[in-house]
Order: structure tokens, then C-alpha cells, then sequence
């Protein structure tokens, strides 16, 4: 069972939230995931996991896994995209989140906190906030801020941090993303919201997403120069205008990230992650890009 629960929002007034995780065989990370929903404060909410027929062990963590809120069903790989439609199709929530399975929420009252601004602003039809990067042995790498909604008439390149975003379902229709996008469905999800609802941030780390190597930035370059095309956005080849404003945006987003510092702890309650120092965390804010940030991955064998 979770933890006690609080009353921040009034009962009557509680909705449920849906988490939605696609699975890929990631059953290194998913264990963290999964303990990162189960820790939330918050008392309504299903976590609705479809595993798109991973080989590594995953079903049979996923068919042992001690928690009644848990929903899961496993299938032939058809891409994450059709897995993630079918995770909201089996949802019920009036709030959705989109937690993949190598990413945590940062701390216990993530969930509650979304839900009393979505309460408190029901014009808003997504709420989004900061996140962390973390690797494979949960160190906090970056601090990633996002920027607030006043900023986003500037159009600054699409920045929200996925598992940091949640969605009225009733904003979403009958479909979570557009299958047709296999790398960049959640900015055409983003991009799409945009266009007739508002969108509120939390001015909080609500999030921390896996750096390592297996992610599809990494893996699926080709692709996301070609989807990043018909979104209309800055991709490689789009000359150097819009590189270098791409460019400047990103560095002032890394920047404005150590505004955040303050607020990243070295152990946080939503997942067994931690931090080596803030001093440590400054120097790689600073001067150290994602490709020479430690992966971490011989600390959890």
C-alpha cells in the first residue's frame, strides 16, 4: 500500500491519474520506474504499463510486481508509438502522465502537487516542469530547466522534458500521440496542444530522465533529422541561422539551469537516485556535454 495521503486537494475534487509507460526491454530500469510511481503521495492513480514484447525478463518482473494499482499487458513489438495509444485506450484517468521505463518521477509529491495546479487552473490543459538527468546508476548529471509559458511566443526550440509533462485527457481526443512519428511524437503532441489550450509550469524538478546510449536521440539520428522536417523545427542541414539560434537557446537553457542547483538533493524520495556534490553538478552544468557525461552503467552490475 502507499503511504498515507495527503488532503491538499479537496476529496470531492480528486481526480484519477492515469501514468501511462511503454516498455522496451528495459527491465535493467523499469524496476525504477515502477517503485517511482508506487511512492507518490497521492492516492488515485493507476499506472497502466504495456510492454511491446521485450525478451529480457520484463514479464515475468512485470507479472511478479506487488502492486494492486498496476496494470500491465505485454504484446509483439509494433513500435512505441501504437504501444503508448494502447496504454491510454486501457487508462481511465482525467489526468494523464507519460512516464517511459527508464525514467523516475523525482519525488513523492510529484502527482499531488500536478493535480492541485491542474484543480487550481482548470483553463490549463497541460502542466509541464523541470526535470534532472540522471544515468544509469542514478547520479544527477544536468539540472533541465524549462522555460515558463510567457517565453513560449518567443518560440524557442521545443523544450518540455516528457516525463515532466501531464495532459487533461480531455484535451487528447481518442489518440495520445500520431503514430506516424516514431522519435518526435511527443513534440507533434506538444506542437498540436499548443495550438487551442494553455499550458501552465510548475516552477519545481518534477522528473529525472535516463542518459544512456540505448535512447532513441541516439540511436534513431536519421529519423529525427526527417520527423524534426515535418514538424518544422531546427534539425542538422537547416543552415547556419538556424543552428545558431538553436544553439544560443540551448546554452541559455543550460545556463538557466543552475538556477535549479538550490533545489536538487542528494537523495531524492522518488527514486534511489543521488548526487556526488553541487560543486560537481555546477562543473558539469557548465562545461560538460551530454556526449562525455558518465553513463554509469559498470556502477549497477
Amino acid at each position: 500500500m502507499r503511504p498515507s495521503k495527503s488532503d491538499d486537494v479537496p476529496v470531492a475534487r480528486k481526480p484519477t491519474v492515469s501514468i501511462l509507460t511503454t516498455s522496451y526491454n528495459h527491465a535493467r530500469w523499469l524496476p525504477d520506474t515502477l517503485n517511482s510511481v508506487r511512492r507518490q503521495d497521492y492516492p488515485h492513480i493507476e499506472h497502466v504499463v504495456v510492454d511491446d514484447g521485450s525478451s529480457d525478463g520484463s514479464v515475468d518482473l512485470l507479472g511478479s510486481w506487488p502492486d494492486p494499482d498496476l496494470v500491465w499487458t505485454s504484446g509483439p513489438n509494433r513500435g512505441q508509438a501504437k504501444a503508448l495509444n494502447q496504454a491510454f485506450k486501457m487508462s481511465s484517468g482525467e489526468i494523464i502522465g507519460w512516464l517511459s521505463s527508464d525514467d523516475v518521477y523525482y519525488d513523492r509529491g510529484v502527482v499531488r502537487a500536478v493535480v492541485d495546479a491542474f484543480v487550481k487552473h482548470p483553463e490549463a490543459a497541460l502542466v509541464y516542469g523541470h526535470a534532472v538527468l540522471i544515468n544509469g546508476a542514478g547520479l544527477q548529471l544536468h539540472a533541465e530547466w524549462v522555460p515558463p509559458t510567457r517565453m513560449l511566443r518567443w518560440r524557442p526550440p521545443p523544450h518540455f522534458i516528457q516525463p515532466a509533462v501531464f495532459v487533461r485527457r480531455s484535451a487528447l481526443g481518442d489518440k495520445m500521440v500520431d503514430e506516424s512519428y516514431e522519435v518526435a511524437m511527443d513534440s507533434e503532441l506538444w506542437r498540436r496542444l499548443a495550438r487551442n489550450h494553455v499550458f501552465l509550469r510548475l516552477d519545481r524538478v518534477l522528473a529525472a530522465e535516463r542518459h544512456h546510449l540505448g535512447r532513441k536521440s541516439y540511436t534513431m539520428n536519421a529519423t529525427a533529422s526527417d520527423e524534426g522536417r515535418r514538424l518544422g523545427v531546427w534539425h542538422p542541414g537547416s543552415g547556419w541561422i538556424a543552428h545558431a539560434r538553436h544553439k544560443t537557446w540551448r546554452v541559455a537553457y543550460r545556463l538557466a539551469g543552475l538556477t535549479l542547483v538550490p533545489r536538487i538533493v542528494p537523495r531524492p524520495d522518488g527514486f534511489d537516485g543521488r548526487l556526488d556534490s553541487r560543486v560537481a553538478l555546477v562543473c558539469r552544468q557548465l562545461a560538460v556535454p551530454r556526449s562525455r557525461l558518465p553513463l554509469g552503467v559498470e556502477e549497477r552490475h
